[in-house]
């Protein structure tokens, strides 16, 4: 842990505040305990119970912004490191796509409601500093051991974006989809339309998770369609080009 990572857990603890490191940090510490590799996570997510927005605030130190008045989300700087400090909250589905939510801060909520809106249970985890104590409310370290990527909660299918997060993590990480993951994510496939707004040009993206999904027994981000020359441009996303082999499949 850096020492900027150190000063800003103990200003949030200082306030009255519970910072937990939640996320890919997290995600990342355990594969790197496990797998002996190294992980350089130098952008730190903390998620922080206990305060309100403007205590928050208040007891960040370095240069802080707030992304939205109504998101509670923070960035701070240290040294050139950055942090993204968030208040625990609940997101409710009011339209399509990533911006078709209301967003509703509880510094009181439970660590199960507050991650239940994230997408995978290995990137639903979060690490007390202060005693040591993970914080683990949907199996992810179990899931992670077992090389699974399950979907975290009935909120999954409120975005396909995480359709398309889920086939790039399981090139990373060369991980399985859960039976149920997969079912669901073949479920959303009307919603990949949205997709379009999302990047620009949509219709890579879209393509690339119907190949994915419809063919689970072989990655299609690694493999063009039949009758498409390997030396042509075609969607896959770079991640999963480098590590994922083809092998994409549920368990």
């Amino acid at each position: 842990m850096t020492p900027e990572t150190r000063e800003v857990l103990d200003a949030l603890r200082a306030a009255g505040g519970r910072p937990l490191i939640v996320g890919g940090a997290v995600r990342d510490g355990l594969l790197s305990h496990t797998g002996g590799a190294t992980v350089d996570s130098m952008d730190v997510d903390i998620e922080v119970y206990g305060l309100s927005k403007k205590e928050v605030w208040k007891a960040l130190p370095g240069q802080v912004q707030e992304f939205g008045q109504n998101f509670g989300v923070f960035n701070t700087t240290l040294n050139g490191q950055d942090f993204d400090v968030t208040l625990p909250r609940r997101d409710s589905k009011t339209g399509d796509g990533h911006r078709g939510f209301v967003v509703e801060t509880d510094p009181e909520m439970s660590f199960e409601d507050a991650f239940a809106r994230r997408d995978f249970t290995m990137n639903a985890m979060g690490w007390d500093e202060a005693t040591g104590e993970p914080v683990d409310p949907f199996g992810g370290r179990a899931d992670l051991d077992a090389g699974i990527l399950r979907h975290t909660s009935s909120h999954f299918d409120e975005d396909p974006l995480r359709v398309l997060r889920g086939v790039q993590f399981s090139g990373r990480f060369s991980l399985h989809l859960a039976p149920e993951t997969a079912e669901l994510c073949r479920e959303m496939a009307p919603t990949f339309h949205q997709l379009h707004t999302r990047t620009g040009s949509g219709s890579s993206s879209e393509s690339s998770v119907v190949w994915a999904l419809t063919f689970p027994r072989r990655c299609r981000l690694c493999t063009p369609p039949a009758g498409r020359s390997t030396s042509r441009a075609w969607p896959r996303p770079a991640a999963s080009r480098r590590t994922c082999g083809g092998t994409l499949r549920a368990t």
